[in-house]
């Protein structure tokens, strides 16, 4: 995708570049470099509700309140007396 994209923008260093990655040892190089530059970053970094070592988040424990639960129904008329 990189690729197509310095290809796409114009210039004869980012078609270089583009031209460049199309070719499979490349790519495994800069996957490979790029994994390795990536990773360390976003084991810092904190997602919510993501554990990179398979734990599940935080759980908030509460009760679930449907709005058709919270609906009521109308008052009866008033009764007309005798």
């Amino acid at each position: 995708m990189l690729a197509g994209l310095l290809i796409a923008i114009p210039g004869f260093w980012t078609d270089l570049a583009g031209l460049l990655l199309v070719l499979p040892p490349i790519q495994r190089m800069v996957r490979a470099r790029a994994g390795a530059w990536v990773e360390p970053r976003m084991s810092r970094m904190r997602m919510p509700g993501y554990d990179p070592r398979g734990f599940s988040g935080d759980v908030v424990e509460g009760t679930v309140i449907r709005v058709e639960d919270l609906r009521q129904e109308p008052p009866e008329p008033p009764r007309q007396l005798p």
